[in-house]
C-alpha cells in the first residue's frame, strides 16, 4: 500500500503539472491524485522532496493542510487516511558528528534532530514546515548494531536450503562476523 515519487522527476513546474493531470500532462488524470483515490488508506512517500520545483509545495500545503487535493478536472482526492513521508538529504552536508570525545547515543541523536529540523526549517516555508509532525534523522549504525546485522546475515547463509538438505556443517569462525562488519 505505498505509493512512491521520485521528486527528482518533478524539478520543473511542467513535471510538477502531471501529478494533478491536465493539459501539460496530455490532458490525462493526474498521477498523485489518482493514485490516492486508488489508494486512499496508504503511505504516501515523496523521496527527496527538496529536490522538487517550488510549485510542488503549493501542492504540498494542500495536501497538508487541508488533506485533499484536487485535480486539474475538479475531481478530490483525499489524503486525510495516507501517511505522508518526506525523505530529504537537507542538512546532510553540513552535519558533523561534533567534538571528539565521549557522547552517549541520546546526546547524538538530540544534535541530530536539531541539525535536521533546523535545516529542513530554513528550507520550507513556515506553514509547510508547522504542518509536519516529526522529522526522523537517520545516523550512522553503532558498531554492535553492524556486527548484530553481520550475525543475523550469516545465519541466514546456514539456513539454505543447499546446506540444509545435504550433510554438510557450515562452520564461520568469529573473526568473519568482525571482518564482514568492519568492512560492511
Amino acid at each position: 500500500r505505498m505509493v512512491r515519487f521520485d521528486l527528482n522527476e518533478f524539478s520543473d513546474p511542467l513535471a510538477v503539472q502531471r501529478l494533478i493531470g491536465g493539459p501539460a500532462a496530455g490532458g490525462n488524470e493526474g498521477l498523485l491524485t489518482a493514485r490516492i483515490r486508488e489508494q486512499p488508506f496508504s503511505v504516501l512517500l515523496l523521496d527527496e522532496f527538496e529536490k522538487a520545483d517550488p510549485s510542488f509545495f503549493d501542492l504540498l500545503l494542500q495536501i497538508l493542510g487541508d488533506g485533499r487535493l484536487t485535480d486539474a478536472t475538479g475531481r478530490v482526492a483525499d489524503f486525510c487516511n495516507s501517511v505522508v513521508i518526506m525523505t530529504s538529504n537537507l542538512g546532510a552536508q553540513g552535519f558533523h558528528t561534533g567534538p571528539v570525545g565521549f557522547r552517549t547515543a541520546d546526546s547524538r541523536r538530540s544534535e541530530a534532530g536539531a541539525h535536521f529540523a533546523d535545516a529542513v526549517r530554513r528550507f520550507l516555508r513556515p506553514e509547510i514546515f508547522n504542518r509536519m509532525d516529526a522529522i526522523v534523522p537517520f545516523l550512522p549504525l553503532e558498531p554492535d548494531v553492524v556486527l548484530r546485522i553481520a550475525h543475523r546475515h550469516l545465519d541466514e547463509i546456514r539456513k539454505r536450503d543447499g546446506l540444509r538438505y545435504r550433510l554438510i556443517d557450515l562452520l564461520i569462525e568469529p573473526e568473519v562476523a568482525r571482518e564482514l562488519a568492519a568492512e560492511g
